[in-house]
């Protein structure tokens, strides 16, 4: 994926060679990053998303239901 070889290049460019580090508030290179990081942002990150879709999917099922119930039908346990 593309996406992940340019956040990669970013995190190279920023962290172990300095660039922009300013931006950051750092004083310059840090010379890495912990190996661990970027799997736990990862983990952080895939965990909020998987969240937010059950939160989506959630409401888009109550919407569902609340028209079905508006139309005058009845909504069974095997339909579903």
């Amino acid at each position: 994926d593309r996406s992940a070889a340019l956040v990669t290049t970013h995190r190279v460019l920023v962290f172990q060679d300095g660039y922009g580090a300013v931006v950051l508030g750092l004083d310059g290179a840090t010379g890495g990053v912990f190996p661990i990081v970027p799997v736990l942002v990862f983990c952080t990150v895939f965990g909020l998303s998987m969240d937010y879709e059950l939160f989506l999917i959630t409401r888009v099922a109550e919407a569902r239901r609340r028209a079905v119930h508006s139309a005058g039908w009845t909504l069974s346990r095997n339909s579903m």
